[in-house]
């Protein structure tokens, strides 16, 4: 699609903070590949945490094409119906209900990273995707055997070139790393930038 040019914008600033940038995509996708092969090798389900819109499907469409079977949680398997009635291929995935196959790989939501149905698993090895992966502090706060940055928000430096592209004259942030971002807009591009968060009120007591 064109990219909207306009004198005011809004965007999340999700990834606004200059430790957000993120490796190329093919060779973040290849990465998740070589962490299922070796889980299945190692005969240990592989369970990627992944959010439930955007993410969850882009890896249902990759490794679904690439052969590999699919079991995803419900809230994703429903989001990716209306994917497929977009006319976009998402194979080899079924519904999770009751336990995976010895060569499915699982697919569940970050909320649900601690479910039961994954805990009961004989043998799994777990891996977070998200763009939040290039945090260390994050990735440890997991707990998870591996963590992989892909994300379909825009990584820091995306953030920029995109804002800039606009030439919007006055830029709202919302989510995210406001502040970082803010400043890295002022100093670089001389843009009016606003906070649609409301201030925290200090509490006297």
């Amino acid at each position: 699609c064109a990219l909207p040019i306009c004198d005011v914008l809004a965007i999340p600033a999700t990834y606004g903070a200059p430790m957000y940038r993120f490796p190329p995509r093919q060779q973040v996708l290849a990465d998740i590949q070589r962490f299922v092969d070796q889980c299945l090798d190692d005969k240990a389900t592989p369970v990627l945490i992944a959010n439930q819109i955007g993410t969850a499907q882009e890896l249902m469409s990759v490794l679904g094409k690439a052969g590999y079977r699919l079991r995803v949680h419900r809230s994703i398997y429903d989001v990716a119906k209306l994917y497929k009635e977009m006319g976009l291929t998402l194979p080899n995935a079924r519904r999770f209900q009751g336990s995976p196959a010895k060569d499915e790989v699982v697919i569940f939501p970050p909320i649900l990273r601690k479910h039961a149905s994954i805990r009961k698993l004989r043998k799994y090895k777990t891996a977070i995707v998200s763009g939040h992966a290039v945090d260390p502090a994050f990735v440890f706060s997991q707990k998870v055997d591996a963590a992989f940055p892909l994300s379909d928000t825009a990584d820091f430096q995306d953030l920029l070139e995109f804002i800039s592209a606009t030439g919007a004259r006055d830029v709202y942030l919302v989510d995210g790393h406001i502040e970082e971002l803010s400043k890295e807009l002022r100093d670089r591009f001389g843009v009016r930038v606003y906070s649609l968060i409301k201030p925290k009120q200090l509490s006297l007591f």
